[in-house]
């Protein structure tokens, strides 16, 4: 994913600029916006004022989250999940763009820290310390996530547009027949396509698989507690952790059966990927 460089902006994409009206600045933009990939660099963090992605990219990682509310963060949200997908972000220096700034951010007036609190501690809610899931991510898989629907958990019931509820479970999501009396996660249409279509599933048998009701006698499934209250997801011969408070409330994993494990037990199993918490949605996408 790939930022210009501009005038007016946090961060490391703000360059010195020579001109003090904008009507001198087009001038400038035609100097230093001449293609030389010697100027292209990584970075850490882009700001969302401007971001060049393919459109394969935004099918792996979805929508922003909408539970950032006008501005601020949703841009830092959206470079974590880049970033944990095993992407580069990369500042262009030879492109230019000039930028008024935080317009709609200062058209709050007295609100401005208000909503900027506010999206902070969705952030921190969300995340906890981002850059140990970046990097736990990757090294579990090798370098290279293939999507979004890898970090979400297995065995879930979800919602896209229009009536239909889904199974989610070893990659494929499954027509719910009958009214499923678990919970129905609202995920994208996006994110719902990343799973493969596949045939129908009795509400029954949802629910049945949902409370971890259809292993083999002794066979332990659901929630499993740390003495030092760390989480995970059992899945089978997997255990997943946890990233967050907001990943387990979203997910609805509460709801689940609990184990307290000690950590001998845990290292006994094999590591899956993290498992995060989807974005918000307040539309109906």
């Amino acid at each position: 994913m790939v930022g210009p460089v501009t005038n007016y902006i946090s961060g490391d994409q703000q360059v010195d600029v020579p001109y003090r009206d904008v009507s001198e600045m087009p001038a400038f933009a035609r100097e230093n916006n001449r293609r030389n990939p010697a100027r292209w660099r990584r970075t850490d963090r882009l700001v969302g004022f401007c971001l060049l992605f393919r459109r394969e990219l935004f099918r792996q990682i979805g929508y922003f989250d909408e539970g950032f509310e006008i501005g601020n963060f949703e841009d830092d949200d959206f470079n974590i999940r880049v970033r944990m997908l095993g992407k580069s972000l990369v500042v262009a220096e030879d492109s230019f763009i000039h930028h008024f700034g935080s317009v709609s951010m200062k058209a709050l007036g007295d609100r401005f820290m208000l909503v900027n609190d506010r999206n902070q501690l969705h952030f921190m809610n969300k995340w906890n310390n981002p850059f140990e899931w970046i990097h736990r991510a990757l090294r579990i898989a090798g370098g290279s996530v293939p999507d979004m629907a890898s970090l979400f958990p297995s065995r879930m019931a979800v919602q896209g547009i229009g009536a239909p509820i889904y199974w989610i479970e070893d990659g494929v999501r499954r027509p719910i027949e009958g009214a499923p009396r678990i919970p129905v996660i609202r995920l994208s249409q996006v994110d719902v396509r990343r799973w493969r279509l596949s045939e129908p599933i009795q509400a029954g048998e949802a629910e049945r698989r949902w409370l971890r009701l259809d292993g083999r006698p002794g066979e332990r499934g659901g929630v499993v507690r740390l003495r030092d209250d760390s989480v995970y997801l059992l899945e089978e011969s997997r255990v997943r952790r946890i990233v967050s408070s907001a990943a387990f409330e979203a997910w609805h994993l509460d709801d689940l059966p609990a184990w307290e494990m000690e950590p001998e037990e845990l290292l006994e199993k094999t590591e899956g990927l993290p498992i995060i918490a989807p974005p918000t949605l307040r539309q109906a996408l």
